[in-house]
């Protein structure tokens, strides 16, 4: 276990209390299984601050970490080859999108689980494709908003630009009334500008 992992555990944890050297020993000793979780315990370095200060860890400490060591090893272990099928599946299926790469290897562990008859294996993979979809969804729907906002905003510029000509139009018609006087002619301009408005 690197030490960066174990600066993730509780501050008042054992493995917290201990130097890189003790750790890397007492990480070793738990892994190669040569020797009994009593064995290590004696040669143990004890727990130097908190409630347990001077005492030697116990049974249940060590098991817990020698658990916890393994929990990671296989967690690794299985990442690495998800990691490779993946690569695999990419190249042998080229142009597909890492969300569905994600959703194949879902159902992929989903119908194991199902083989095996663990049910909570096989709700936890059904639960992380159903939430696959609901946030591919939500991203689509929001990539839609967003593109109607944009389609939105461009036809109010384009409405704002037309009017503004228009007002343009009735402006020089009004000045024009008002430099040669209020012509029949002049008024039907009047008119016909506002009539655009």
């Amino acid at each position: 276990m690197s030490t960066a992992k174990v600066n993730d555990l509780r501050t008042d944890s054992y493995e917290q209390q201990l130097s890189d050297g003790e750790l890397l020993w007492l990480h070793s000793s738990l892994g190669a299984g040569k020797e009994t979780l009593e064995e290590i315990q004696t040669k143990a370095p004890p727990w130097r601050r908190g409630k347990y200060a001077g005492a030697l860890p116990s049974i249940t400490t060590l098991h817990n970490i020698r658990c916890r060591l393994m929990m990671e090893d296989e967690l690794a272990e299985q990442e690495q080859t998800t990691d490779t099928l993946l690569a695999e599946l990419a190249k042998d299926l080229p142009g597909l999108t890492d969300e569905d790469l994600d959703k194949i290897g879902i159902r992929h562990f989903s119908i194991r689980a199902m083989k095996r008859g663990d049910g909570k294996e096989f709700l936890k993979f059904r639960t992380a494709l159903t939430d696959a979809r609901i946030a591919a969804e939500k991203l689509r729907l929001a990539e839609q908003a967003e593109a109607r906002k944009g389609q939105e905003l461009e036809l109010a510029k384009r409405r704002i630009q037309l009017l503004e000509g228009k007002l343009t139009k009735v402006s020089e018609a009004v000045g024009k009334a008002k430099t040669g006087g209020l012509t029949p002619e002049a008024l039907k301009q009047i008119e016909e500008a506002a009539k655009i408005l």
